[in-house]
C-alpha cells in the first residue's frame, strides 16, 4: 500500500448518515486507493461499528479503531487518528459532512507542489440536501500568506477544510485538547502560530458542511448542558492563553469578533433542564471571561452586542429573559432559514 493522504473520521452513533460522507471519500477523483481512511469509533451504541467493520473488510486501505468508553467529543478520535496515520499528509472529515469530488486531489496537489504546512479551502453548508449558494466550479486561485501577519486567517478555526503536513503536527505537538470543547479552535490557532506560510484556496468550496437541524439531534452543539458549556468556555480560555503565551494579544479581537458569538448562541440553546441558578453561574463565568479576554468591542453579528453589554454590566436576569425569548424564536424553521441566508457564508 502506498497511500498519499490519511483522512481521519471520528464516528459516534452515525449509522443514519455516515455512508454519505464515506462515499464522498470513496468516490474521489483522486482515487480511493491513494487514501488511507482512518475511522475511529467513540463507543457507538447503534450499528456504526458493524458498518465500519464491513468497510474495513471490503477495502484494505480502511483502518478502524475502537475506543474504550465514550470520550464525549471528536477530540480523542482525531488525536488517535493522527497517531495511527502512516502518510505524509492528514485531512479530517466530520461524520455527517461530505467532500467535493475534487477535494483530496486539489488539497494534496496544492500542499505537495508548494511545500507549505497547511492548505485550506472554503466550505459550503447544506440542509436536507439543499446547498446554500453552492457551485462546483473548480477555481484554484490561491493566496499564500503568513498567518502571523495576515490576521484575518484566524477567522477560520475549522480542522475539516484543511490539509496538514503530518510531520508539522507531530513536531509542534499540535493536538486536540481532550479535556474540554472548542478543540477545533485550539488546534487551528496553535497550528497558525507555529507556521510562517499557509495557502488559502479562496475560490474553491471543497468541504460540504451538513447543518443538523432535526429536533432529535443529540449532537454536542444541539444538546448543551451546564457541564458541556463550561467545557466550551475552557476551550476559549485555552485559545486566549495561546495568544498570550506567544505575545500575540493583538490577534484576540480578530478571533473573538468572529467566534465569541458561539458562546452566546450556546448559552441561548442551553438544555431546558438547566436551572436559573445554573444559568446565573454560567453568566458569571462568561463575565469573567469577557474581562480576561478584554472584549470591549462590537461583534460581527450585531444582535450579540446586546448580550455583550449586559454581561459586562451583570444584568443577568435581563439576559436570561432575552435568551428564553430568542430560544423560542429559534424553534421557527422559517426564522432559522432567514438567519442562515444572512450569516451562513464562507468568508476569508
Amino acid at each position: 500500500m502506498d497511500e498519499k493522504i490519511s483522512v481521519i473520521v471520528p464516528t459516534y452513533n452515525a449509522e443514519k448518515y455516515l455512508m454519505h460522507g464515506i462515499n464522498s471519500i470513496i468516490n474521489q477523483n483522486f482515487g480511493f486507493e491513494n487514501i488511507e481512511l482512518i475511522l475511529v469509533d467513540d463507543n457507538s451504541k447503534d450499528n456504526t461499528p458493524q458498518k465500519i467493520k464491513e468497510l474495513s473488510n471490503e477495502y484494505p486501505n480502511v483502518k478502524i479503531i475502537f475506543l474504550e468508553g465514550n470520550s464525549g467529543s471528536a477530540a480523542k478520535g482525531r488525536n488517535t487518528g493522527i497517531d495511527n496515520a502512516t502518510t505524509d499528509y492528514i485531512m479530517f472529515l466530520d461524520q455527517d459532512d461530505k467532500y467535493d469530488e475534487n477535494m483530496c486531489e486539489t488539497m494534496y496537489n496544492t500542499i505537495k507542489n508548494n511545500n507549505v504546512d497547511i492548505v485550506m479551502c472554503k466550505y459550503k453548508s447544506f440542509l436536507h440536501n439543499k446547498f446554500y449558494e453552492y457551485d462546483n466550479e473548480l477555481d484554484l486561485t490561491y493566496i499564500k500568506d503568513n498567518p502571523k501577519e495576515n490576521k484575518i486567517i484566524f477567522n477560520d478555526i475549522f480542522m475539516w477544510n484543511k490539509i496538514f503536513k503530518r510531520d508539522f503536527l507531530i513536531k509542534n505537538n499540535i493536538r486536540c485538547p481532550e479535556e474540554y470543547l472548542s478543540e477545533d479552535m485550539v488546534f487551528c490557532v496553535n497550528a497558525y502560530l507555529n507556521t510562517d506560510e499557509i495557502i488559502f484556496l479562496n475560490h474553491y468550496e471543497g468541504y460540504l458542511y451538513n447543518i443538523r437541524d432535526s429536533e432529535d439531534d443529540s449532537s454536542t452543539s444541539n444538546s448543551i448542558t451546564k457541564e458541556s458549556y463550561l467545557k466550551l468556555l475552557k476551550g476559549y480560555y485555552a485559545t486566549i492563553n495561546l495568544f498570550k503565551d506567544m505575545g500575540r494579544e493583538d490577534l484576540i479581537p480578530i478571533l473573538m469578533k468572529a467566534h465569541y458569538v458561539t458562546l452566546i448562541s450556546s448559552f441561548i440553546r442551553l438544555n431546558k433542564n438547566v436551572s436559573k441558578e445554573s444559568k446565573i453561574l454560567l453568566l458569571e463565568r462568561l463575565h469573567d471571561f469577557q474581562e480576561y479576554s478584554e472584549i470591549n468591542y462590537y461583534l460581527n453579528e450585531k444582535w450579540t452586542n446586546f448580550f455583550i453589554r449586559n454581561i459586562e454590566k451583570m444584568n443577568f436576569n435581563r439576559i436570561i429573559f432575552a435568551s428564553n425569548m430568542i430560544n423560542k424564536l429559534y424553534k421557527s424553521h422559517r426564522l432559522r432559514k432567514m438567519y442562515r441566508k444572512f450569516y451562513n457564508k464562507s468568508t476569508y
